[in-house]
């Protein structure tokens, strides 16, 4: 395989054959395990060493719910996903823009804890990184009700609200100066981060364009990254924390709007990859494209395979070397090399 070209190492159908809504992976005892979603709300792991998908029956969340007491063959409908792993167990918090939120033990199938009620539907989920032996936690932006709600993953404390929050499509969490922290769009062409549970305002990010996907590379400088309908890339290069320097920096723009997709940018992850720092962006055109983040320019041509528009981009390490996953909504998961 050579180093200096991206390549595609592995394909695999879901095997409903239906359009991949979300996909996360998360690191098991054998390797990396994709958690996906598709058209039909079904979960869906895939292990890409084995090639072999397993659909993971859930328990209805919602069944004891009086609103479906007409309703007993109910299902769920998920098309968010987060997943995390804890003492042996794989938690995964799910839900979608007509189901709350819910947290299942993802082997067994059985519901952990659930939204009070139905109703208060998720615009996006997302597993806050661990810092200073925290335990694992999920963040979750609900719809119409517009909270931002963090907890932890076992259900051991109540969900705290969290009032600078709200119903953002696009969240992610990392660290920042040891802390849990989130980033997510306050509005169409603005983003947000701030320290989880913290009272301080989030800082406030503008777009020069209207959000359609975020990721963030943590790092001692983190690196911010938006991507827009207009299918372009912004960069902006973080502190180490969010308290200004002495000329009041916090954040300043590296690159952008840098060209890359024609139509929507709908995906974006971003990653260290051999001494530098890459990201990877899908698009509604199908094509999934390769960034230096250091220079701010593509790395080679677009990668092409997908029959239709890319909705999820994640990253892991596959035999011993850092890959990108595209889920396309032709139902194909992409394993793509990431030159070094």
């Amino acid at each position: 395989m050579d180093d200096l070209v991206a390549s595609l190492v592995l394909s695999s159908l879901v095997p409903s054959r239906s359009p991949l809504r979300d996909l996360v992976f998360v690191d098991t005892q054998d390797g990396p395990l994709a958690v996906c979603c598709d058209d039909d709300g079904s979960v869906w792991t895939w292990d890409p060493a084995r090639d072999v998908w397993q659909r993971r029956p859930l328990e209805f969340a919602f069944a004891d719910d009086p609103v479906f007491a007409d309703h007993p063959d109910a299902t769920n409908l998920i098309d968010r996903v987060a997943v995390v792993a804890s003492n042996g167990r794989l938690l995964l918090m799910a839900g979608a823009d007509e189901q709350s939120w819910a947290v299942w033990d993802l082997d067994s199938g059985a519901t952990l804890r659930r939204a009070p009620h139905h109703g208060d539907y998720v615009a996006s989920v997302v597993a806050l990184p661990a810092g200073g032996g925290d335990q694992p936690r999920f963040a979750v932006t609900t719809q119409y009700s517009d909270e931002l709600l963090v907890m932890d993953a076992f259900g051991t404390q109540e969900p705290q609200e969290w009032e600078h929050g709200g119903a953002s499509m696009h969240l992610v969490g990392f660290l920042l100066a040891g802390r849990s922290t989130l980033a997510w769009t306050d509005s169409t062409d603005c983003l947000a981060i701030g320290e989880v549970g913290s009272d301080d305002e989030p800082l406030n990010v503008d777009v020069d364009g209207d959000v359609s996907a975020i990721a963030v590379l943590p790092d001692a400088r983190p690196l911010m990254l938006a991507g827009t309908e207009r299918g372009e890339l912004h960069v902006w290069e973080l502190r180490g924390s969010l308290d200004p320097d002495d000329d009041g920096e916090v954040v300043r723009r590296l690159h952008g709007p840098l060209p890359g997709h024609r139509g929507e940018l709908r995906a974006l992850a971003a990653l260290p990859v051999g001494g530098r720092r890459v990201a990877v962006s899908g698009g509604r055109d199908g094509a999934v494209r390769m960034w230096d983040l250091e220079s701010g320019t593509a790395i080679g041509e677009p990668l092409t395979g997908h029959d239709s528009g890319v909705d999820a981009i994640a990253t892991t390490v596959f035999d011993d070397r850092p890959v990108a996953a595209s889920a396309g909504r032709d139902g194909t998961i992409h394993l793509w090399s990431i030159p070094a």
